[in-house]
């Protein structure tokens, strides 16, 4: 939060990334904080957004994106027994995930911390504030529906253009 309020509104990089949820110290991360992130995002003159998912790089939108569908198809389907233990499954599953997609596309290991793809090499469609708010308490409620989630596990970015 600190970095974006430093930014001049008038000086604007074209695009931005930032962590969704930037709590104040010794806060925990709230739905308010991210959106705090956004509003304060949209303040500064940014029109069009995406929430990346940090662990697989799908770009997090309502109704699900065809990226969402595979990576889930994926996830749900061929990582899992029957399908996992057979052969070209998992291969088969590589091929549709978003992240390794991404990958073989820049020729490169996004590792985990990397914020992957950047500008308008990220996948998905640019949402308005609005579209974005949505899918951002949308997909925070449905990751806080496991009882396991920590407070700090909804690792997310926001993907900002101008």
């Amino acid at each position: 939060m600190l970095c974006l309020e430093g930014l001049d509104a008038a000086h604007l990089p074209a695009y931005v990334s930032v962590e969704s949820e930037c709590p104040l110290d010794g806060q925990t991360a709230s739905v308010e904080d991210g959106l705090r992130v956004l509003r304060r995002l949209d303040e500064l003159g940014y029109r069009r957004y995406k929430l990346i998912d940090q662990l697989d790089f799908q770009s997090l939108a309502l109704p699900r994106s065809l990226n969402q569908r595979l990576q889930r198809f994926s996830d749900r389907v061929l990582r899992r027994p029957p399908l996992r233990n057979v052969r070209g499954s998992y291969w088969l599953s590589t091929l549709l995930m978003p992240k390794a997609r991404l990958e073989r596309r820049f020729r490169r290991v996004f590792p985990v911390g990397c914020s992957g793809a950047w500008g308008e090499t990220t996948p998905g469609r640019w949402l308005t504030v609005e579209a974005a708010e949505r899918a951002y308490r949308h997909y925070r409620e449905l990751h806080f529906t496991d009882a396991d989630a920590r407070h700090y596990s909804f690792w997310c970015d926001w993907h900002a253009k101008r």
